[in-house]
């Protein structure tokens, strides 16, 4: 189901996204930024790939033959514009991904007037809540039961 349908890791792309943002709004060695958070989301897939094939075998393997790694291609583009209907956005998600919806346009507005301030206060919300609710999270206890993967 989407957003897997376009890349197998969504959140690294978004993260990559935001970042080339970020960089927009550095001196010219922050570009060096998303191209080192690019090294670093690689070898890191690589050694998740690693554990969820020996996990998950033929099922992931086959998943991994028909999505992109990290950057979109033509066909799995169109593969999430006919699986779109299938997006489910519950109050965890929505939650989660209020740090890009705020922040990302936050840098944007940054990089046009090149004041940095601009993103923390339109992003600043988003950031927050997405700390908050990672913590309140992380603190709470673990379920009684797991669902499988």
């Amino acid at each position: 189901d989407p957003p897997y349908t376009l890349v197998r890791n969504p959140i690294y792309l978004s993260d990559l996204i935001a970042a080339m943002g970020f960089s927009l709004c550095m001196p010219l060695p922050g570009l060096l930024f998303p191209a080192l958070l690019t090294v670093h989301y690689l070898r890191l897939i690589r050694w998740e790939e690693s554990s969820l094939s020996a996990a998950h075998g033929t099922t992931f393997q086959s998943f991994v033959s028909s999505t992109p790694r990290l950057l979109p291609n033509v066909r799995s583009t169109f593969s999430l514009i006919s699986e779109i209907r299938h997006l489910r956005i519950d109050r965890d998600g929505a939650r989660y991904n209020a740090l890009y919806v705020l922040f990302a346009p936050g840098l944007l507005v940054s990089s046009i007037t090149g004041e940095f301030f601009h993103a923390v206060l339109i992003g600043l919300p988003g950031v927050a809540d997405w700390a908050y609710w990672h913590t309140v999270k992380g603190l709470s206890h673990p379920p009684k039961t797991e669902v499988p993967s």
